[in-house]
């Protein structure tokens, strides 16, 4: 589950757990550890009333889902891991970004791309250099 925020008396309540679990069953537990109420809910098979009342009180404050996961009535599903492209057209769009622009580009004059002036279609094209850029800044040769 995501990091949950704790309150004073929820500090105050894991002061008391932890000073429980070490005294009783020689367990440390860390205030800092992403996954505190994970293995706090992972202690449920322990014969300890008081430590069973203090975590169930605990999981109840710290709200969503907790109290179902600590009662073992939630079973969570692996989350499924994001499947990557291996094509070299989705490498060039994830690397040609530049500092985390989305890279879409929006077509404002759709209809006006289609028509093109007759001036320009005489014309010879002109190849035109790419713009380089440097710092964030167009280089013009």
């Amino acid at each position: 589950m995501a990091t949950t925020q704790f309150t004073k008396e929820m500090v105050d309540l894991l002061t008391k757990i932890k000073k429980h679990l070490r005294e009783k069953y020689d367990i440390s537990i860390a205030f800092a550890d992403p996954l505190l109420l994970d293995k706090l809910a992972e202690l449920r098979n322990l014969k300890d009333p008081l430590l069973q009342s203090m975590i169930r009180y605990l999981m109840a404050l710290a709200g969503g889902g907790w109290t179902a996961k600590y009662e073992g009535t939630v079973v969570e599903e692996p989350p499924q891991p994001t499947r990557i492209e291996p094509t070299l057209k989705g490498a060039k769009k994830l690397f040609g970004l530049y500092r985390g622009h989305s890279g879409e580009i929006s077509k404002i004059n759709t209809d006006s791309d289609n028509e093109v002036p007759a001036a320009m279609e005489t014309a010879a094209p002109e190849k035109k250099k790419p713009t380089r850029y440097y710092r964030g800044q167009p280089i013009y040769d």
